[in-house]
């Protein structure tokens, strides 16, 4: 659900600023890429968005990123 992914997300940034080496920080930062590609992919993937975007004859979208894939 949203809810979870946004708790694991804020659960991940709490945890790399929080770590002790290098390497536990490079973990905690591959966990946040993959959720934001996870969530961009699910975004991409709605199904009839791009239909959609392609229908209204959307060149380009200009969103502020209110979550990590801002589209």
């Amino acid at each position: 659900s949203a809810r979870a992914d946004e708790q694991l997300l804020n659960d991940i940034v709490t945890n790399l600023w929080l770590a002790n080496d290098p390497l536990s920080m490079i973990i905690q930062f591959t966990y946040m890429m993959t959720s934001w590609i996870d969530q961009c992919n699910v975004t991409i993937h709605h199904p009839g968005l791009m239909d959609s975007l392609r229908a209204e004859k959307f060149d380009a979208a200009f969103a502020e990123s209110l979550e990590p894939c801002g589209l």
